[in-house]
């Protein structure tokens, strides 16, 4: 592989070094894919925040599927590069460099892919890219005790590889950060937590919306149970069903709004009829008019995931004023309006989670949503803050790679 890149890659880091101070920092984002989620829809956002005038993105996907956010990022003069067959290393290798060399020069490539990017960012620093970042916005080590032992030598490899190739790396959460970066990681200068804000904008005219509730045939009167993310085994949709069976059978007037699409939508879908529930279940599929739903459809947000990062979503649901019922394998760090946040593991079983659901659907909500989105606002978990922290985040890197 160094063969591949010894002639062409002094090449590309002289027209690097050569570009090194010029503005725009040209950043090329590595990520799986542009589908709705929440890495997407955070780097979406940040792209419309960012000074473009001092930084211009590109992004690089490893599917050849058109994707939800696809438009939008064009909409923006962002470029969508397609790197396939990541697990080919060979030919995953050629065609990263062959598109550095044609979209280039980047002075930072910036992996959100967790444990592969140390491959990534290996292949990055092969190219000769001065600034390689690695972002953990996950924190996947409840689920590491039932790996193969192939998948321990994987990520014992790729932390290598990150501890050696990444110039600094960002996390969500501190919990983000132990899973990528290693237990002991606060004392290395290079590694630090950034919360991925969210956009407070849609949020600030909160209020129902009689028509939303009319158009998913949920009765004005009903208390609804909202969950927003993909069908993916993560977000744990099966004990969601079995915890919302229950609270149903206890109370005829909760419904469930389920937003988001994914490989298990169908089998979540089969689940909810065969435990009766699925005329009060309503799978809305993707939307992209989240906080709305969330301001003017639903009651009470419940998020079972097995691990998360930080877990974006939550924030948005706090400022929409909703009380939320969470597995405690969320960080903490993702409370952050008083008093709307509760945590149950998961070990407690469907029956004290529905308990937990229709308590917090019934009592007056503790938090108006003015005051919700207020306590948001200004924070870190703004995006306006995030944003700019983000860009302080570039420039020092740039210089100390100069």
């Amino acid at each position: 592989m160094r063969g591949l890149t010894r002639g062409r890659g002094k090449v590309y880091a002289r027209l690097v070094r050569e570009s090194k101070m010029e503005i725009p920092v040209r950043i090329l984002h590595v990520l799986w894919s542009l589908n709705r989620g929440g890495i997407e829809t955070w780097l979406k956002q940040v792209l419309g925040k960012i000074d473009r005038q001092r930084f211009e993105l590109d992004f690089l996907v490893h599917t050849d599927r058109s994707c939800a956010y696809e438009a939008d990022i064009r909409a923006h003069g962002a470029k969508i590069l397609r790197c396939l067959h990541p697990l080919r290393p060979f030919s995953y290798a050629r065609d990263f460099f062959r598109i550095l060399r044609e979209n280039g020069p980047y002075q930072i490539v910036h992996a959100h892919t967790h444990f592969y990017s140390g491959f990534v960012l290996r292949l990055a620093r092969l190219a000769g890219v001065p600034v390689r970042i690695a972002h953990s916005h996950n924190d996947k080590r409840p689920t590491h005790g039932e790996s193969a032992p192939y998948k321990k030598l994987y990520r014992l490899a790729m932390r290598h590889w990150i501890e050696r190739h990444a110039m600094a790396g960002l996390a969500s959460s501190r919990e983000a950060a132990s899973d990528l970066f290693g237990a002991r990681w606060a004392e290395a200068g290079r590694w630090r937590v950034l919360h991925c804000g969210i956009d407070l904008g849609p949020f600030l005219n909160g209020g129902r919306n009689a028509r939303l509730r009319k158009e998913f045939g949920i009765p004005a009167d009903a208390k609804v149970a909202g969950h927003v993310g993909r069908f993916v085994p993560q977000k744990n949709h099966m004990f969601l069903l079995e915890a919302l069976a229950h609270a149903m059978a206890w109370d005829r007037n909760l419904w469930a709004l389920l937003v988001g699409d994914g490989p298990l939508r169908d089998p979540a879908q089969r689940r909810a009829q065969a435990l009766g529930i699925d005329d009060r279940v309503v799978f809305a599929g993707e939307r992209a008019d989240v906080a709305e739903l969330m301001l003017g459809a639903m009651d009470v947000f419940v998020f079972p995931s097995l691990f998360e990062g930080l877990g974006i979503v939550l924030l948005e649901s706090q400022a929409a004023g909703l009380p939320c019922v969470i597995s405690d394998v969320v960080s903490p760090e993702v409370e952050v309006v008083p008093g709307l946040v509760e945590r149950i593991p998961l070990s407690r079983g469907a029956d004290e989670w529905a308990e937990a659901i229709l308590a917090a659907a019934r009592r007056p909500r503790p938090v108006d949503q003015r005051t919700a989105v207020r306590t948001l606002q200004g924070s870190s978990f703004d995006l306006e803050v995030c944003v700019r922290t983000l860009e302080d985040f570039y420039t020092d890197c740039v210089r100390l790679a100069s």
